[in-house]
């Protein structure tokens, strides 16, 4: 399976192809991005038993080619033990993933996708806002970034609760739960994970969530 991501932009200079994946690098302004986004998704990449290919110049724009071994998909799939200690069960529900990084959405998407889950995409959290006002009803789980532009997850979680109490979400974020207010802290059917998280630790927590009522 291979899954394209490509941009028209100013493409990356020969430095900036060497740290790019290098966890907290980033090109972008200070609060503009954490510099994990690629690593996150070369780890996730990588345990899948998949790689990486990118191309970029100078004025023309980079392209990356994620190559992830095929797997046949079942009712309720089985994380195979190379992944984790332990086997992580799939699920038929709906998730909405907010995330700025359109690598961290398409890759976790497919992730999610090939154990059974139904995904919605959301660039920040006022589109997830959107999508959540259209879709409520069916949507069983939100993972949202803490750190996004317009809406963070941090702003938008409440506004979700208001629509649906019962939703179960989990907060994402590469600088702890300190950027995390205690309200949604406190909010009992939430999970946290730090940024860069594996794959294991991302279908155990939308697991753990839709299973329990206090996730955290």
């Amino acid at each position: 399976m291979i899954s394209t991501v490509k941009d028209s932009g100013c493409g990356m200079t020969e430095e900036t192809k060497q740290s790019l994946f290098d966890p907290y690098y980033t090109t972008k302004a200070t609060n503009s991005g954490t510099g994990l986004g690629l690593s996150i998704v070369r780890e996730i990449v990588d345990e899948l038993g998949g790689y990486i290919e990118f191309a970029s110049e100078i004025g023309q724009g980079t392209e990356f080619d994620i190559y992830i071994p095929a797997a046949e998909r079942v009712e309720s799939p089985v994380l195979p033990p190379a992944i984790g200690s332990k086997n992580i069960h799939g699920g038929t529900e709906t998730v909405l993933i907010a995330d700025d990084e359109e690598v961290i959405r398409s890759l976790a998407q497919e992730v999610l996708e090939m154990y059974g889950y139904r995904v919605l995409k959301a660039v920040d959290g006022q589109e997830a806002l959107e999508i959540f006002e259209r879709e409520f009803e069916s949507i069983d789980v939100v993972i949202l970034d803490v750190c996004m532009p317009r809406m963070s997850g941090d702003e938008v979680l409440p506004l979700l609760l208001q629509k649906k109490p019962e939703l179960k979400a989990i907060l994402c974020s590469g600088f702890g739960q300190e950027r995390v207010s205690d309200k949604n802290l406190n909010f009992g059917s939430m999970a946290f994970l730090n940024k860069p998280y594996r794959t294991l630790d991302l279908l155990a927590a939308v697991r753990d969530v839709l299973d329990h009522s206090d996730a955290i």
